[in-house]
C-alpha cells in the first residue's frame, strides 16, 4: 500500500485556525495585592472580549468574595492588544462614599 507524501496544512487552513484561537475569548486573569486594600487586575491574551471589561469583572468578583465592593481607582488598556490592567480596592459597603454630595444630579433653578 503506496502513501503519498504528507501534505502541510494550507494557508486557509491555517487562517481559519488562527482565527478559530482569536474567537475563542481566551484570556488569562489574576489579582496582585498591591497595598493596604488595594489591588491590580491584569487581563492579558483576550481574544475578541474587552480586557478592561473582563479585569473590571475580576476586580468585582475579588471584592464579592470577600463579602466587600470593589471601588475601580485606574484602568490602563493598549489598544488592540487585548491586555488591561485595573487598580482597585475592596471596601465595605459602608464606607463606600458617593463621588459627589449630590450623586451627580444638578438643579438649575431659573429666577425670573
Amino acid at each position: 500500500m503506496a502513501s503519498g507524501p504528507a501534505t502541510l496544512p494550507s494557508m486557509n487552513h491555517r487562517a481559519l485556525l488562527l482565527a478559530a484561537a482569536l474567537l475563542s475569548g481566551c484570556a488569562t486573569t489574576h489579582v496582585t495585592p498591591t497595598g493596604k486594600d488595594s489591588y491590580l487586575a491584569a487581563v492579558r491574551f483576550c481574544g475578541v472580549c474587552t480586557a478592561s471589561t473582563k479585569a473590571t469583572e475580576a476586580a468585582a468578583a475579588y471584592c464579592a468574595a470577600r463579602g466587600q465592593v470593589v471601588t475601580v481607582t485606574n484602568i490602563s488598556t493598549v489598544f488592540g492588544s487585548g491586555a488591561a490592567d485595573v487598580q482597585f480596592m475592596c471596601s465595605s459597603a459602608a464606607d463606600q462614599k458617593a463621588s459627589r454630595p449630590d450623586n451627580g444630579v444638578t438643579t438649575i433653578e431659573l429666577k425670573q
